[in-house]
């Protein structure tokens, strides 16, 4: 039984205006249907991803 954290889905936007940090969703089961919103201040975002079972 695998127990790492093999599935990972990384932003595409900078979070709170650093270059070099992004928001990282990571997982033990697949993920999809992965989005990433940028709010209105251009400063955050918001992200989701569903997982498979």
């Amino acid at each position: 039984m695998k127990q790492g954290l093999n599935y990972v889905v990384v932003g595409r936007y900078s979070t709170a205006g650093h270059a070099d940090k992004y928001k990282t969703i990571a997982s033990r089961t697949p993920l999809y249907d992965y989005d990433e919103v940028l709010m209105a201040d251009t400063l955050h975002t918001a992200t989701k991803a569903k997982t498979k079972n």
